[in-house]
């Protein structure tokens, strides 16, 4: 064990190497009492240290055997290159002082996560950008606008992110919790759906000190998350963490404070010369690939994301739980190193944004100051009469006849949309039930794969019950990934997506018809394209009194059935590409 001060009886010491490591010496024919220590210390704080032992009269007396320890941290490790010593003492009454060597080579902390970013995504990041500075000389992101918009999306933001956690919560349920103050005691659940509130809250009012202080800022947002639910928020962790679901293991907690240096000194760089929503994606990314704390990361790591947008002038974003596989597989794949997929994932949600922001009419600034100190207009007697009316409205009175039946229509209302909910849901589950076992039987005969053909399935998210209600009322919302195909021939691939989106035109205009379709796109080289001139014939699939509706180019296909339509979609693809 390493200490940063002397180890003496009955006196509690705390160790530098957290993992307090035991080692068996290498086997040696008599070990010699002398061996070599050599530290390698990193500007970050890192120490590794590595010991060599040697024994007598073997063949490896002469070089040693080495014993490799991990890493651990030291924040208060100042030495310098000069005339620097360091003292070692071994519990042999025999102390050590030694010369520090410094080296011209600057040693970095192990798997401090860095990425790649693909041209194509780098395109597509260039053709946002020309959008953004458009809306910018618009006078679109003005700060009001910015700040109004953020406050909206509160609810859902607070909402989908615990959701992705697995909180059971419901919006209706979250909004209610929200809305009340703190009268009673809360389940741990209600008590998350607080917490995330109050960090929401709290960056809105302090985002500007995110370049400045960019720990102190995460570490507050942690802990305002895992107050009075988990102890240790705020804290960073001083034990390994595993992910469930995911193929990767975080950094050993030795390296964690070593980690957060280096995301402190790159969000205090304010992504120069880098694209906002990169710069964005790239932290919120590195900090769940470094997971510091010892739960709610992923909630940290949206909200850090959203103070850097809304620092560098853009409007925050919400990750829908609706799409939370396509959100994980990114992570995923960023912890591989390439950053593409999320950083797309984040254009994609960006881009509604943006639509959302340009559609909504600049209000000039002397316009708005004379709207607010436009004065009140005198009272008369018939204000008077609907005052004391107000005044005299009482709880009990709330709960009168006229409530009751409003009551009673709403709680109608909510199970007829929820059965609705339900059977389109269970309608779009046969076509993936139907996919898998079309692709199953493909791969299954030996003939097809013998000459080099295949077919890989990936399915994403369901449409959620309150993105579904968001898009049946005609409030904008990101398409979500439902199923991606990817048809393998003997010299080439073709991939497909399915995805929910807004209905086109032609099933649109049916009144009985769902507004929610499942779209086709075709991966063209470069992105996902919905399907226009491709001689491919089955484009959307429409929902329509508990039947499902196949859309060509320009009409209802003539089939009903699931199965055969999905099979020559996939023989119209490899005719045509394969």
């Amino acid at each position: 064990m390493f200490s940063d001060k002397p180890i003496l009886e009955d006196e509690d010491v705390t160790l530098i190497n957290l993992g307090n490591d035991v080692f068996s010496i290498p086997k040696l024919n008599k070990v010699s009492k002398k061996c070599d220590l050599l530290l390698e210390i990193s500007p970050n704080g890192m120490i590794k240290p590595r010991f060599r032992f040697f024994g007598k009269g073997d063949s490896i007396s002469k070089e040693g055997a080495l014993v490799e320890c991990p890493e651990f941290y030291f924040s208060d490790f100042q030495v310098k290159e000069g005339n620097s010593y360091v003292g070692f003492d071994f519990g042999t009454s025999n102390s050590y002082l030694v010369r520090f060597a410094s080296t011209q080579q600057e040693i970095t902390a192990a798997r401090y996560p860095e990425f790649t970013l693909s041209k194509r995504v780098k395109e597509r990041l260039r053709e946002l950008e020309l959008k953004i500075k458009n809306l910018r000389e618009e006078g679109m992101f003005t700060a009001e606008r910015l700040s109004d918009h953020a406050k909206n999306q509160a609810l859902d933001f607070i909402f989908h992110s615990n959701k992705i956690e697995g909180n059971p919560l419901s919006k209706g349920e979250t909004e209610d919790i929200l809305s009340q103050p703190e009268m009673r005691r809360l389940s741990e659940q209600e008590q998350e759906a607080k917490n995330s509130q109050a960090a929401y809250g709290w960056m809105l009012d302090n985002f500007e000190t995110i370049f400045d202080q960019p720990q102190a800022f995460i570490r507050e947002i942690n802990r305002q998350i895992m107050e009075n639910v988990k102890a240790g928020g705020g804290q960073y962790r001083t034990e390994s963490v595993s992910l469930s679901g995911m193929s990767f293991t975080p950094p050993e907690a030795a390296s964690v404070p070593a980690f957060m240096e280096q995301l402190g000194s790159e969000i205090k760089g304010r992504g120069a010369d880098r694209s906002p929503i990169e710069f964005a994606a790239s932290v919120h990314t590195k900090l769940v690939s470094i997971h510091p704390f010892i739960d709610g990361n992923g909630r940290t790591g949206r909200l850090l994301l959203n103070a850097c947008l809304i620092s560098l002038g853009l409007p925050v974003v919400v990750v829908n739980y609706a799409d939370k596989e396509r959100y994980l597989q990114c992570l995923d794949e960023s912890n591989q190193g390439d950053l593409s997929s999320m950083v797309e994932f984040f254009i994609d949600f960006f881009q509604e944004q943006l639509t959302e922001f340009s559609t909504v009419p600049v209000v000039p600034d002397a316009e708005v100051d004379a709207t607010i100190a436009a004065p009140s207009a005198p009272l008369d007697s018939r204000a008077d009469v609907i005052d004391q009316a107000m005044r005299e409205i009482s709880p009990a009175s709330l709960e009168g006849p006229l409530a009751a039946v409003m009551k009673a229509k709403i709680r109608r209302f909510q199970e007829v949309r929820l059965a609705e909910y339900a059977a389109w849901k269970q309608s779009f589950l046969t076509v993936l039930a139907e996919l898998k076992a079309i692709v199953q039987f493909f791969n299954s005969n030996a003939d097809y794969t013998r000459a080099g053909y295949g077919i890989n399935l990936r399915d994403y998210d369901v449409l959620a019950l309150e993105k579904y209600e968001d898009i049946s009322s005609g409030r904008r919302a990101s398409r979500t990934w439902f199923v991606g195909l990817e048809i393998l021939g003997p010299d080439s691939r073709e991939r497909l997506l399915f995805f929910f989106n807004r209905a086109s035109r032609s099933i649109a205009q049916d009144p009985k018809a769902s507004r929610i379709s499942l779209a086709i796109s075709r991966f063209d080289g470069s992105r996902y394209q919905r399907l226009s001139a491709e001689p491919i014939t089955l484009r959307e699939i429409g929902y329509r009194d508990g039947e499902l509706l196949f859309f060509s180019k320009d009409a209802v296909l003539t089939s009903s059935n699931v199965r055969e339509t999905l099979e020559s979609l996939l023989k119209d693809v490899i005719e045509s590409y394969l």
